[in-house]
């Protein structure tokens, strides 16, 4: 296992319960061991004993990898985890009963562990509902920024807000208060329609890891499928309803 490079004391030390419970369990000595830095890691992807590799991290970073895995003599079988936006759809019956849950709900999800969590809800497909809007603005500006990880995954996370700022289909839709320390990001949610959506994929649809977010608003539940459909592999995803919008959920759940 290579360490991430962010962490190395804490991956020492999980490294080190690993390797006890392995040891408890009979397994032979050298059964797991860790590796730092970037070209450890490259060399072990190019070490003929070496017949697998798994990733979890960004696209980019992972198909650097799953490159140099291909570009072996003998090439070898790479499984990743790159990145994840984890859509969520709440259906019109949700919005209406229950836009303040939700709306809260949201708001705590987006800027948890600021937005490092790979189960971010990095996109919200919600009807055409001022109510809910407003509801979601207000939970947006009562949350807080923090520092996130390293400088690194800060530098990625605001480069990724102002690309998404600069598309004129997006606007903004509320921002929470600024974190206080070192690589400190402010939560930032933004807007589009359904069909701007659409329209902007795949790039409106890339993982901007840290407490951010955009906000799709639709017309009609018959038309998500479609885009829904479009959007790669995601570790998660969700759907707001309620007992009367039984329809809904089905067309949302196709």
């Amino acid at each position: 296992v290579k360490a991430h490079e962010s962490h190395p004391q804490t991956s020492a030390a999980t490294g080190r319960i690993v390797t006890e419970a392995l040891a408890s369990a009979g397994a032979p000595d050298g059964t797991f061991a860790m590796v730092h830095g970037v070209p450890a890691g490259i060399r072990l992807l190019r070490h003929p004993a070496i017949t697998a590799a798994g990733f979890t991290g960004s696209a980019r970073g992972g198909l650097a990898l799953q490159q140099v895995c291909a570009g072996r003599e003998v090439p070898i079988p790479f499984y990743g985890e790159l990145g994840s936006v984890n859509p969520v759809v709440v259906l019109p019956g949700a919005a209406a009963a229950r836009a303040a849950e939700v709306a809260t709900g949201y708001a705590g999800s987006v800027t948890l562990g600021v937005g490092q969590f790979c189960t971010n809800p990095g996109l919200l497909f919600v009807p055409e509902d001022d109510g809910l809007l407003a509801a979601i603005a207000d939970a947006v500006r009562s949350t807080s920024g923090g520092p996130m990880l390293s400088e690194r995954i800060h530098d990625g996370f605001e480069s990724a807000i102002a690309a998404l700022a600069g598309n004129p289909a997006v606007s903004p839709l509320a921002a929470g208060r600024p974190g206080d320390g070192p690589w400190a990001a402010t939560p930032q949610v933004f807007r589009t329609t359904l069909a701007d959506f659409a329209a902007g994929l795949p790039d409106l649809a890339e993982e901007r890891f840290g407490p951010g977010g955009l906000v799709i608003t639709y017309q009609s539940a018959d038309a998500l499928p479609a885009v829904l459909a479009r959007l790669g592999g995601n570790l998660a995803g969700g759907i707001h309803g309620d007992p009367g919008s039984a329809a809904d959920l089905a067309a949302a759940a196709q």
